[in-house]
């Protein structure tokens, strides 16, 4: 969809009630022959955000960002009836024309759509009517960002068509997508095992003749965890937050753990290790592990303290390439706060 580079209606003038002239408002250079754009070489056309009655108002995209946008075919110069203009691609968000309100198209339907291909999926489930329609929302997050590794957040996850529209967003893109999705539920009538769960992996590996689309899946259960009262209630609550590490990190593939439980483990994913260790007197149990294991990239090294320093110097001797991190106190307050409200 065509839009206006230049921004119209609320917020759109360039000089503020203070007299400051925005940042927004800036010479973009056109060359008509070859249509090229720039903000950085001076052409043969120089346009400034300045509407029909002559006020000045901002451009809809920062400076920074002008030169990419042309590079990508997404910026392109026009002439009309109201002098020289630029145009760009508009892919949806909150700035600029939204998106049509309406879809009428068939592919958007939750009957057509949306309960057949969760009856494709898993078979007729009385339990889940109306799911939406994977094309619906495929188009919604196409509409909220342009950013192929972009995470994707669903709060309410229903039978799981976000985790699906993300999938075969992914397999669309022919410079591969890397979009991740998170989906919440509150289970009810264990929608998460009967239906969100199931329904995802059978996209993944493949289902009724459509092909795999190959991608990693896991889901947690949230749970009130003991109050912290001695160091190693403060402990077992660390190694209860393995899982939240290796989310941040990534990385689930249980690797090694030592053979004494709450020593460490280490975990990894196709480009690197996460080591995690909960007691430093295994470091160098640890260290022996990794050197073994000879990663090629980095390895994300997390240390349990009671007091949340370590001696950086006992990696020091390691060969590999590695980063030295605390246990995040953040995960530590969350399992706190639970603890306390589950007192009250």
């Amino acid at each position: 969809m065509p839009v206006n580079l230049r921004k119209q209606g609320v917020d759109s003038l360039a000089v503020n009630k203070k007299g400051k002239l925005s940042d927004r408002y800036y010479p973009i250079y056109c060359d008509p022959k070859t249509g090229k754009i720039s903000t950085k070489e001076k052409l043969k056309i120089k346009i400034l955000p300045i509407d029909s009655n002559g006020e000045k108002r901002i451009w809809r995209r920062a400076k920074n960002v002008i030169d990419e946008m042309y590079q990508r075919g997404d910026l392109w110069h026009n002439e009309t009836k109201n002098g020289d203009q630029v145009y760009f691609k508009f892919r949806g968000g909150l700035d600029g024309e939204p998106p049509e309100s309406i879809w009428y198209d068939n592919m958007f339907s939750a009957s057509e759509h949306g309960t057949k291909t969760l009856d494709s999926i898993l078979g007729k489930r009385e339990m889940f009517q109306y799911p939406k329609s994977p094309y619906a929302v495929m188009e919604c997050i196409k509409s909220a960002t342009t950013n192929k590794g972009a995470i994707v957040l669903d709060y309410f996850a229903g039978s799981g068509t976000t985790g699906q529209a993300v999938l075969e967003l992914n397999e669309q893109d022919e410079d591969g997508g890397k979009r991740q999705f998170i989906l919440c539920t509150n289970n009810e009538n264990n929608i998460c095992g009967e239906v969100t769960y199931p329904r995802i992996k059978k996209v993944i590996k493949g289902y009724n003749g459509n092909k795999p689309i190959p991608a990693n899946l896991k889901y947690f259960k949230t749970e009130f965890v003991p109050q912290i009262i001695t160091d190693n209630d403060k402990r077992v609550l660390v190694s209860r937050s393995t899982e939240l590490l290796c989310l941040a990190e990534n990385t689930f593939e249980l690797v090694k753990q030592s053979k004494r439980k709450l020593e460490f483990a280490i975990y990894r994913n196709q480009k690197q290790l996460t080591a995690i260790i909960y007691d430093e007197d295994a470091i160098e149990k640890c260290k022996e592990e990794l050197e073994a294991l000879k990663p090629k990239d980095k390895t994300a090294i997390y240390v349990f303290s009671y007091d949340h320093e370590y001696n950086v110097e006992d990696f020091d001797d390691l060969t590999i390439r590695f980063d030295v991190k605390p246990i995040p106190e953040a995960i530590l307050n969350v399992y706190r706060k639970n603890a306390k409200l589950k007192r009250k």
